[in-house]
């Protein structure tokens, strides 16, 4: 009998062992995000204030950030993804949360515009933008009434960078014939070389560089290293609202506490100044970037004229990303 007591005991105390290996370390913060949001700086400050270990799984389009998502969204405690792939990350979303309400300090306009995003409890606003046409003011000129084509006929021999990404490349390009953007990229003369990229460092300081549809925020970088030279134009029927929220997966204590964390007016703001992005809280009054407040100022003034890009179903989403990857590849060979 003591034989078997010492059995039974001795199994359950593998047992034990066995489930407390595959349990989920509770301090551990799995965190999946676009690239240079979250430094090496910031997770050492997250570790000090919620107590956690931070994991920071970093992509560079929302197309790879829904491969990694499709096969292991289980193991991320909170996502940073665009508000155009919402609806495919929403219904993975717990519904039971412990998030209490922060929208009510976000700048009025914002609140506004919020209502369209349709967003749970446990999903927040991390930073807002403008598309919009970066232009090289020493070769190329741009005008508000300028249709996309009207643009890309003009840009003779030059280059053209299209953003890479499924919704905002191809709402873009929904202004243009398809066709008419693969003719424009024909080799010969008078055509715009047409380059669909998300890398254009190297390219906006060429002479060849014409104007690129881009980011509000990665075009303000850009003019920030070479303001003579850039310039950055809020288009009034092509530029559209964007987003980047971050959304709570688990409820553990210390996930909570890192998802109030990269959603407080302090982190936001931090990641305004360096990302010229925008904080859904508001401008910050220590921000003296000249030409960031030129653009923030225009953006609070006119986003009730402007929509958000669209946020399609899951499915429908999928469809989209099959035709980007099908014109950019016929691009690239040209």
């Amino acid at each position: 009998m003591d034989r078997i007591r010492s059995e039974a005991c001795l199994i359950f105390i593998l047992l034990i062992i066995s489930i407390s290996s595959f349990a989920k370390d509770d301090t551990k913060v799995n965190i999946i995000s676009w690239w240079g949001y979250i430094s090496k700086e910031d997770k050492i400050d997250i570790k000090k204030f919620c107590k956690a270990d931070i994991s920071v799984d970093e992509y560079f389009s929302s197309s790879e950030f829904l491969r990694r998502w499709d096969n292991k969204s289980n193991q991320y405690d909170i996502t940073i993804h665009s508000n155009t792939i919402y609806n495919s990350v929403k219904n993975r979303l717990p519904k039971t949360h412990k998030v209490i309400s922060v929208e009510y300090k976000y700048h009025p306009v914002i609140q506004r515009k919020l209502p369209y995003l349709e967003l749970k409890s446990n999903t927040r606003l991390l930073t807002l933008g403008f598309t919009g046409f970066l232009w090289n003011k020493e070769s190329f000129k741009i005008s508000p009434k300028q249709s996309l084509k009207e643009m890309l006929d003009l840009a003779n021999n030059k280059v053209v960078i299209i953003l890479d990404d499924p919704m905002e490349g191809m709402q873009i390009l929904d202004s243009l014939n398809y066709f008419k953007l693969k003719d424009s990229s024909q080799n010969g003369a008078n055509k715009a070389k047409v380059i669909i990229s998300n890398d254009m460092e190297h390219i906006v300081g060429s002479k060849e560089f014409a104007f690129a549809y881009q980011w509000s925020g990665g075009a303000i970088q850009h003019i920030r290293k070479n303001p003579s030279k850039l310039d950055f134009l809020i288009h009034p029927n092509l530029s559209q609202i964007t987003a980047d929220l971050v959304s709570l997966n688990t409820n553990s204590a210390a996930s909570l506490c890192v998802f109030n964390y990269l959603s407080s007016e302090a982190f936001t703001s931090k990641i305004q100044a360096e990302t010229a992005y925008f904080s859904p809280y508001g401008p910050s009054s220590s921000n003296k970037d000249t030409e960031f407040k030129k653009i923030y100022e225009k953006y609070f003034l006119e986003l009730d004229n402007y929509q958000w890009l669209k946020k399609p179903k899951e499915d429908d989403f999928k469809i989209v990303d099959k035709k980007w990857k099908v014109l950019k590849s016929e691009l690239s060979s040209i």
